[in-house]
């Protein structure tokens, strides 16, 4: 329970700034992330991240704000009762319950918190420092922490991961209230406000992702959390540009889109500098030097990522030395234009469309398809059909959002349509904003590889377009055709979170969702997900291997694993079983992080686990024993081995 600390520091964060404004909530998450960075960071200089360090600065934190609060007089202004709430305002709050339920009750499976995302934060835990270590896969390493820091306190805290689904959980919830003063700001009423909050609260990637581990929806609400801040009425203050530093230092801590959709909405601030320049307010200096303050703000905002990236560059050798394989070798118009004409296909997930965009690919902009330096992977793997239906499904890796694009096209088709007509100044907030989150989507189809998945790394544009959407569409979605909206993205709302691929409280039928397809986390023992889905060819061998470190009880075991092997569920799996302490490390490392210091020698290891090429194998304490009286500590590669 002592996980529940993290929320109840933001609530009480929240009432010191005024609990009953929406403002006031997304600067209690900048702090809060701020502060576990901070004490991240702190606390592993000295290793001492661990579960007494990390609950006693969480109850000095709480008491310092609780003393605060009371002194403050604040406290009854938190017992007065919310405004009313319309039946959409409900809806948005139901889908946050069950997103919540599903995220408490189902187990951790997605395909990269498995992989990469909670193995690197187990390595931390077992060396009470996020200090680099020997890993085969740099993703562990090299991709920006800031979300597996904020779980990695859910983690000390609990004592499990049983918490752990609930950063992006809170990330979902701050995403409404963000939606919501956002469109405030934008100059939307209260209906459309609340259509804000409808929008973002049933847009089916970030519905799925918030009951998973990933970081996307993370990266998306920090984004949003800065767009507010752009939005203040007003002239900009130094604590304005603070906020805005501090937010997308967090963004981009999060993941390195978080700098590709970011960057774009400085157009916001210095739309507002050329605004008051047109009236005369400013003169050419001025100008000059407001653009130079949105590049302190960008400076600023990349200074919270410096202790991560000074790990990258003294460890590794490069800032960035791991990009997941998707950056394009080549930028072009061309290929941009391919890359941006599939992305917006994989929110219309229709067969002919697809069709079409691929002879337009290949006959008109003479591109191959296929061309691993613009597509990270051949889309001739899959049929067309197969594609489309896995992208209306409720897979967090994939599934798309059309109608909320629709809305967002036609949306933005308005906007042009009153900028062509001079009804809509071109330095307004929302052209602003609009032409931000153009830029980015450009900016991503440029320099990332078209893939499959794409669909979540985009979710920071729909999240920014909700409040866009819906101050524009205010007046024109009205009457029955608003109903019939609202009462469509609840109900699909809904849906999606009730009957995640990965982890159901409904099942649907699998030709409605994939092979992957998991139990109902109302029956199927939580252990089981760990070794399921995407992990399922290997959990046999997994579960034979297991039993064999637990006979053994060996108490230091070493994983030579292949890229997209899971090492999370030897993790779990062992802190539930293991009848004697252990410790796991990387053997057979073969990339730049074998250099740095081991994370216990490998004389003692007593059991080695190796996959390569969809073959595992065991090396048990016997093994172990001879390979080490014969001075070889660390088994040879099954590749090796074949060889021989």
């Amino acid at each position: 329970m002592a996980a529940l600390l993290i929320p109840l520091s933001l609530v009480l964060q929240a009432a010191l700034f005024g609990p009953r404004r929406a403002d006031s909530y997304i600067k209690a998450a900048v702090v809060v992330g701020l502060l576990i960075v901070a004490l991240t960071e702190i606390l592993s200089f000295s290793h001492w991240l661990s579960f007494g360090p990390v609950l006693a600065a969480w109850i000095v934190i709480i008491s310092v704000q609780g003393a605060l609060l009371f002194l403050s007089g604040r406290f009854k202004e938190i017992k007065k009762p919310p405004l009313e709430l319309e039946w959409p305002l409900l809806a948005a709050a139901a889908i946050v319950l069950v997103c919540g339920i599903v995220a408490f009750l189902g187990a951790p499976n997605n395909f990269d918190s498995m992989t990469y995302h909670l193995p690197r934060i187990m390595h931390w835990i077992q060396n009470r420092s996020v200090a680099h270590y020997p890993a085969n896969d740099l993703r562990q390493l090299a991709f920006p922490p800031g979300a597996s820091f904020i779980m990695l306190h859910l983690e000390l805290l609990a004592g499990s991961d049983r918490f752990i689904n609930g950063a992006q959980w809170l990330a979902f919830v701050g995403t409404m209230i963000g939606a919501w003063a956002a469109a405030e700001k934008l100059g939307a009423k209260r209906p459309g406000r609340v259509l804000a909050v409808t929008l973002a609260a049933s847009i089916p990637m970030a519905v799925l992702q918030a009951e998973t581990t990933q970081n996307d929806l993370l990266a998306a609400f920090w984004l949003l959390c800065f767009a507010v801040f752009a939005l203040k009425e007003g002239d900009y203050e130094l604590s304005d540009l603070l906020w805005l530093s501090a937010s997308l230092g967090l963004a981009v801590l999060t993941k390195p889109t978080g700098l590709v959709f970011g960057a774009p909405l400085l157009l916001v601030v210095l739309a507002r500098q050329f605004r008051r320049s047109r009236r005369g307010e400013l003169g050419e200096e001025e100008v000059v030097r407001n653009i130079g303050t949105s590049a302190m703000v960008l400076a600023l905002a990349l200074a919270v990522s410096a202790p991560s990236l000074l790990r990258n560059k003294t460890s590794l050798g490069s800032f960035l030395p791991e990009d997941g394989r998707t950056i394009k070798a080549t930028v072009g118009l061309r290929q941009t234009t391919a890359c941006a004409m599939k992305n917006a296909l994989l929110e219309l997930p229709l067969p002919p469309l697809w069709s079409a965009a691929l002879a337009v690919e290949r006959h008109v902009l003479r591109l191959d398809p296929e061309d691993p330096g613009n597509n990270f992977e051949p889309l001739a793997t899959r049929t067309l059909g197969s594609l489309c239906r896995r992208l209306i499904a409720p897979d967090e890796d994939f599934a798309g959002s059309p109608v909320h694009f629709i809305l967002l096209l036609w949306a933005l088709g308005i906007l042009s349509v009153e900028l062509a007509r001079e009804r809509e100044d071109p330095w307004s907030d929302r052209t602003a904003l609009a032409v931000s989150l153009l830029f980015g989507f450009l900016i991503f189809s440029a320099f990332f590889k078209w893939q499959e998945w794409a669909n979540r790394l985009m979710v920071p544009l729909f999240v920014l377009g909700a409040p866009l959407t819906a101050q524009i569409l205010e007046d024109k979605l009205v009457g029955s055709l608003r109903s019939g909206v609202l009462v469509f993205l609840a109900g699909s709302g809904l849906l999606y979170a009730a009957t995640a691929t990965g982890r159901p409280l409904i099942v649907l039928p699998e030709n409605l969702t994939s092979q992957w397809q998991m139990p109902s986390i109302l029956t199927a023992p939580r252990e089981e997900a760990y070794a399921l889905g995407y992990a399922r060819i290997q959990a046999k061998p997994l579960r034979a291997m297991l039993e064999t470190i637990i006979k053994d009880k060996c108490g230091y075991v070493g994983l030579s694993l292949g890229r997209n092997d899971w090492e999370y569920p030897w993790w779990v799996l062992l802190a539930s079983h293991s009848q004697v302490p252990f410790k796991i490390k990387d053997v057979n490392v073969g990339n730049a992080s074998a250099k740095l210091p081991a994370e216990f020698p490998s004389e003692l290891l007593c059991g080695v686990v190796e996959s390569q090429g969809g073959v595992m194998m065991y090396f048990d304490a016997a093994d172990m024993k001879k390979m080490h009286e014969a001075g070889h500590h660390e088994p040879p590669l099954i590749s090796e081995i074949r060889k021989d």
